[in-house]
């Protein structure tokens, strides 16, 4: 439904960077909910609330992911030379992606080996992973915007090369 209903509006009206920034807001606003339930009032006293808070960041997560996140990644591919466009999508899409579950792994079994972590500090070392999702996706919307004026200018330098050319034989 997001990406038939909003979708396209949200992306003609503010445009990739707002795409690329909504998913990690958005679940940081749960995230921050659930941490202040859990932190305030204690786990034993509300866990049924915390438990909906994380349950609607997670349906939220996967929403997303699926209806902006995956269609704004490949505006972003768009911008790049032809010649190493789909060597770089097939390896981002790929290893890229693979290697960050691996190392998400690595980081919760990690984390379920400290004794102390209990489920609030999941939330605590999560708020710090969206301000850094964040951050990338800022300066991702940067070098997408970097990309696509290199790429205009060559163009835009090819069309006139083109067209000093036809005036050229024209002349002739």
């Amino acid at each position: 439904l997001i990406k038939t209903f909003v979708y396209g509006r949200m992306m003609k009206t503010w445009g990739l960077k707002l795409a690329l920034i909504i998913s990690p807001l958005l679940i940081l606003i749960f995230t921050i909910v659930a941490a202040v339930i859990g932190g305030v009032f204690g786990l034993a006293a509300s866990f049924t609330m915390f438990f909906l808070v994380i349950s609607v960041s997670k349906l939220f997560t996967k929403s997303l992911q699926d209806s902006i996140v995956a269609p704004s990644m490949k505006i972003l591919y768009q911008s790049l030379d032809a010649r190493i466009r789909y060597s770089i999508q097939a390896r981002i899409d790929g290893t890229i992606n693979e290697i960050s579950v691996l190392v998400s792994s690595l980081l919760a079994a990690g984390l379920v080996a400290l004794t102390f972590f209990t489920l609030v500090h999941y939330s605590y070392v999560l708020i710090i992973l969206l301000v850094l999702w964040a951050f990338v996706a800022f300066r991702l919307y940067q070098a997408y915007q970097n990309s696509l004026n290199s790429s205009l200018s060559k163009f835009m330098q090819t069309d006139a090369d083109l067209d000093k050319a036809d005036i050229g034989t024209s002349l002739k």
